[in-house]
């Protein structure tokens, strides 16, 4: 059986869920180009900061107050989120609806036995969720499915 997410495929296979993607996110490549900018500028002011004048010290906290977002992200991408295409389902510990932001997407959190986590991204006005739940429920007896919409 098929799925269809945001950004790809679901199929279920031999008791694996396969996760196939479309379309490529751009943004994850730019985001390179500002961390190396940010700390750029970072060792530039602590440059100045530590041989020219001690006020730079300012400008360092601010390029560390700007570098934070991407470490939060890069902390969440290696330790949180699970990485494979391959979800094995007896693996998943629970599966959530999360709050709909926007009235076209409806986004299903999966939280595995090793608590990583990989969200799903599901287009409302398909009803892609329900029947995703539904032959989830048939695979797994033991699951917690919880539902905050």
């Amino acid at each position: 059986m098929d799925f269809i997410t945001v950004n790809g495929k679901l199929k279920f296979v031999k008791g694996k869920l396969i996760f196939t993607k479309v379309k490529n996110d751009e943004t994850k490549s730019h985001s390179v180009v500002y961390v190396s900018f940010i700390l750029i500028f970072i060792s530039l002011q602590l440059y100045r900061a530590i041989y020219e004048k001690p006020r730079a010290w300012i400008m360092v906290i601010i390029g560390f107050v700007w570098l934070y977002p991407f470490l939060v992200k890069f902390y969440k991408s290696l330790f949180v989120f699970k990485w494979g295409n391959e979800i094995i389902i007896n693996q998943v510990k629970e599966i959530d609806v999360l709050p709909i932001e926007n009235e076209l997407e409806t986004k299903v959190r999966m939280k595995f036995l090793n608590n990583r986590i990989k969200i799903l991204v599901f287009r409302t006005h398909e009803n892609q969720v329900d029947m995703f739940y539904e032959y989830i429920k048939k695979e797994l007896d033991q699951l917690h499915i919880t539902s905050s919409k």
